[in-house]
């Protein structure tokens, strides 16, 4: 049995637990679940349910905002986007195989004409 203390416990405004809320949905789930973890997924059906009136102060808790992207590395991306880099780099890697088989074929087998 897990045992959390109560001042321990995430209390939302209307002094329910979040604790309490997802123990009790991770008990009564058969199969593997990320709540078994303590993992709040706000992608879980059954567990979205439960947290339905708090899910705003859920989903919100403590988020960090995202820094933000220069604009000039947002062009440099862009640019790199453009050029199709990682197609062309499969096609040298492609050709430097191809150069390598025909050079390994083209290698004598270590035998001797004498």
């Amino acid at each position: 049995m897990i045992c959390f203390l109560e001042f321990m416990k995430w209390m939302l405004k209307d002094s329910i637990f979040v604790e309490n809320i997802l123990v009790e949905y991770a008990k009564s789930i058969t199969n593997e679940n990320i709540s078994h973890s303590f993992v709040i997924s706000v992608k879980d059906n059954g567990l979205k349910s439960r947290f339905k009136q708090h899910r705003s102060t859920i989903t919100g808790f403590n988020l960090k905002p995202l820094p933000a992207i220069p604009d000039d590395f947002s062009a440099h991306l862009a640019q790199i986007s453009a050029l199709e880099v990682c197609k062309e780099t499969e096609r040298t890697v492609e050709n430097y195989k191809r150069t390598i088989e025909i050079n390994f074929e083209s290698v004598d087998d270590g035998s001797y004409d004498d």
